[in-house]
């Protein structure tokens, strides 16, 4: 990535989503939709860096509503 912040953010994002799949109580299988459904709609950015940076603030938000 050209741009070292979102490269920063696919990591964090990474890491938390691999987080949730190792906590206990978490519903593996909705959080696995869930992602694979972000993953569509963060290539629907193309190259759009604003749309890309979004997508990844909004899905940690989500992330984040897990509680872990």
């Amino acid at each position: 990535c050209s741009y070292e912040w979102l490269a920063m953010l696919d990591e964090y994002m990474g890491d938390r989503y691999r987080d949730l799949l190792n906590a206990p109580d978490i519903d593996r299988r909705i959080l696995k939709q869930n992602q694979r459904a972000w993953l569509r709609q963060r290539a629907d950015c193309g190259g759009r860096v604003s749309c890309v940076a979004r997508s990844y603030t909004q899905r940690l938000e989500e992330l984040d509503r897990y509680g872990y």
